[in-house]
């Protein structure tokens, strides 16, 4: 919104009353500067894509075949190993790990104290740890 208003002060020479009022041309010069940001940050993230796939390929120097096959094996063996959690561990793990959550959003959100959200996980991530390296399924130090 400020930018738009930036642009609106920068350029109000180019405001024309006889194509309309100044509402309508400040929500179209609002309308083109959120087209050109989700332009610019679809761009962004095509060109990471390619990055990655690029690296991914191997045509970034080094062979991720084997890397790619271990780090499946292990998110596989850890998925399956969320059984022995209680639900809480699993549920403050799922809100850290998968969806990015800091622990301090984690405790606004469950309403338990930040302490107790980073005992937890960790004891959780403890017992993954573990019960993954006791299976013999995975290739965590």
């Amino acid at each position: 919104m400020q930018q738009t208003y930036l642009e609106v002060w920068r350029t109000a020479h180019r405001y024309d009353r006889g194509r309309g009022g100044a509402k309508g041309w400040l929500l179209s010069v609002l309308r083109h500067r959120a087209v050109d940001e989700i332009r610019a940050t679809e761009s962004d993230r095509r060109r990471l894509e390619l990055f990655e796939l690029h690296e991914w390929n191997g045509a970034g120097g080094r062979d991720m075949t084997s890397e790619t096959v271990h780090a499946r094996l292990d998110s596989r063996a850890v998925r399956e190993a969320l059984v022995v959690l209680t639900p809480e561990e699993r549920e403050l793990i799922r809100l850290s790990y998968w969806l990015g959550m800091s622990q301090t959003q984690i405790a606004s959100l469950t309403g338990l104290p930040v302490g107790t959200v980073k005992s937890r996980c960790r004891r959780g991530l403890q017992k993954l740890r573990t019960h993954v390296v006791q299976e013999g399924r995975a290739h965590l130090t």
